[in-house]
Protein backbone atom coordinates (compact mmCIF):
# COMPACT_ATOMS: atom_id res chain seq x y z
CA UNK A 1 0.00 0.00 0.00
CA UNK A 2 0.93 3.18 -0.46
CA UNK A 3 1.38 6.19 1.66
CA UNK A 4 0.12 9.05 0.42
CA UNK A 5 0.55 12.85 2.46
CA UNK A 6 0.71 16.67 1.77
CA UNK A 7 3.27 18.76 2.71
CA UNK A 8 1.00 20.77 5.47
CA UNK A 9 0.33 17.18 7.13
CA UNK A 10 3.87 16.07 6.99
CA UNK A 11 5.20 19.22 8.40
CA UNK A 12 2.10 19.10 11.18
CA UNK A 13 3.95 15.84 12.32
CA UNK A 14 7.49 16.74 12.06
CA UNK A 15 6.23 19.55 14.49
CA UNK A 16 4.38 17.08 16.65
CA UNK A 17 7.35 14.56 16.36
CA UNK A 18 10.00 17.12 17.50
CA UNK A 19 7.26 18.03 20.40
CA UNK A 20 7.12 14.78 21.51
CA UNK A 21 11.05 14.05 21.39
CA UNK A 22 11.62 17.37 23.36
CA UNK A 23 9.02 16.64 25.62
CA UNK A 24 11.09 13.31 26.76
CA UNK A 25 13.71 15.41 27.10
CA UNK A 26 16.01 15.31 24.13
CA UNK A 27 17.11 18.47 22.47
CA UNK A 28 17.18 16.68 18.65
CA UNK A 29 18.67 19.99 17.01
CA UNK A 30 20.49 17.89 14.56
CA UNK A 31 17.31 15.96 13.73
CA UNK A 32 15.42 18.83 13.92
CA UNK A 33 17.54 20.28 11.39
CA UNK A 34 17.65 16.91 9.23
CA UNK A 35 13.79 16.72 9.33
CA UNK A 36 13.96 20.47 7.93
CA UNK A 37 16.04 19.54 5.08
CA UNK A 38 13.75 16.53 4.44
CA UNK A 39 10.60 19.03 3.91
CA UNK A 40 12.42 21.60 2.00
CA UNK A 41 13.25 18.68 -0.37
CA UNK A 42 9.86 17.26 -0.58
CA UNK A 43 8.39 20.83 -1.26
CA UNK A 44 11.19 21.72 -4.03
CA UNK A 45 10.02 18.24 -5.73
CA UNK A 46 6.24 18.43 -5.12
CA UNK A 47 5.53 21.72 -4.13
CA UNK A 48 3.22 22.79 -1.58
CA UNK A 49 -0.58 21.37 -2.60
CA UNK A 50 0.27 18.22 -4.80
CA UNK A 51 -0.14 14.97 -3.06
CA UNK A 52 3.08 13.09 -2.08
CA UNK A 53 4.12 9.64 -2.39
CA UNK A 54 6.08 9.27 0.82
CA UNK A 55 7.74 5.86 -0.27
CA UNK A 56 8.86 7.45 -3.02
CA UNK A 57 9.51 10.97 -1.58
CA UNK A 58 12.07 8.89 0.54
CA UNK A 59 13.78 6.85 -2.21
CA UNK A 60 14.60 10.73 -3.93
CA UNK A 61 15.75 11.53 -0.24
CA UNK A 62 18.49 8.90 0.07
CA UNK A 63 19.64 9.15 -3.51
CA UNK A 64 19.80 13.02 -3.70
CA UNK A 65 24.36 12.41 -3.28
CA UNK A 66 25.42 9.51 -5.12
CA UNK A 67 28.55 8.08 -3.32
CA UNK A 68 27.42 9.45 0.06
CA UNK A 69 29.47 7.44 2.58
CA UNK A 70 26.89 4.72 4.46
CA UNK A 71 27.41 6.19 7.88
CA UNK A 72 26.38 9.79 6.84
CA UNK A 73 23.11 8.39 4.95
CA UNK A 74 22.15 6.20 8.18
CA UNK A 75 22.63 8.91 10.39
CA UNK A 76 20.08 11.69 8.11
CA UNK A 77 17.76 8.29 6.92
CA UNK A 78 17.53 7.53 10.72
CA UNK A 79 15.80 10.44 12.23
CA UNK A 80 13.36 10.29 9.01
CA UNK A 81 12.61 7.04 9.60
CA UNK A 82 12.27 7.91 13.37
CA UNK A 83 9.16 10.65 12.04
CA UNK A 84 7.56 7.63 9.90
CA UNK A 85 7.25 5.66 13.25
CA UNK A 86 6.24 8.45 14.77
CA UNK A 87 3.13 9.06 11.72
CA UNK A 88 2.65 5.37 12.64
CA UNK A 89 1.01 6.12 15.82
CA UNK A 90 -1.53 8.01 14.39
CA UNK A 91 -1.99 6.00 11.25
CA UNK A 92 -1.05 2.41 11.39
CA UNK A 93 -0.93 2.02 7.38
CA UNK A 94 1.46 5.00 7.31
CA UNK A 95 4.78 4.42 5.79
CA UNK A 96 7.46 3.03 7.03
CA UNK A 97 10.87 2.17 5.58
CA UNK A 98 12.85 -0.75 6.16
CA UNK A 99 16.21 -0.39 8.09
CA UNK A 100 17.96 -2.09 4.93
CA UNK A 101 17.43 1.50 2.94
CA UNK A 102 20.39 3.19 4.91
CA UNK A 103 23.59 0.97 3.67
Amino acid sequence: MTTIVTLSELERDAESFLRFKRAMGHPYKRGAFEIDRFLRFVRQHWGEEDPIPLAEALQRWCGRHPGRKAVTLANEFGVIRQLCLFRRRRDPTSYVPEHSWAL
